[in-house]
């Protein structure tokens, strides 16, 4: 059964790193935020942002669970003054291990979108709603 067990949990984590690669590859604005746990203290321990249209941002956003803590993707559409976003919240134990997932969207006017990245009190909401 721990065979199973871990059989599911690595095609889960697979699963979940495709659908991470098929939404950044059709968003124009991404970021990635990673934090020790889910109660953000302490503040983001990584944050890479990717615009195409910013000369200094970064690259490209990392797809991988090897981290420990908390890791927020964002995908972001940009549609004139307004915006449509996912996200994807994964919890990694300190086993290096998937320990939980979430997935949400968001829609609202662009010049809002930084508090999206950035307001750890909008954040815990996000990170702490419960599943419809």
């Amino acid at each position: 059964m721990k065979v199973d067990q871990l059989n599911t949990r690595d095609l889960m984590e697979e699963m979940i790193l495709r659908e991470i690669r098929r939404l950044l590859d059709a968003a124009d604005v991404t970021a990635f935020v990673r934090y020790r746990d889910a109660t953000l203290n302490g503040g983001p321990l990584d944050f890479v942002y990717v615009d195409s249209e910013m000369p200094n941002s970064d690259k490209k956003v990392p797809i991988s669970f090897e981290f420990h803590g908390l890791g927020i993707w964002f995908m972001c559409r940009r549609c004139g003054e307004t915006f449509y976003m996912r996200h994807v919240i994964v919890e990694i134990d300190e086993d290096g291990r998937f320990s939980r997932g979430q997935v949400g969207e968001q829609e609202g006017y662009w010049e809002d979108f930084p508090i999206y990245l950035s307001d750890e009190r909008l954040l815990s909401s996000i990170i702490h709603a419960k599943a419809a």
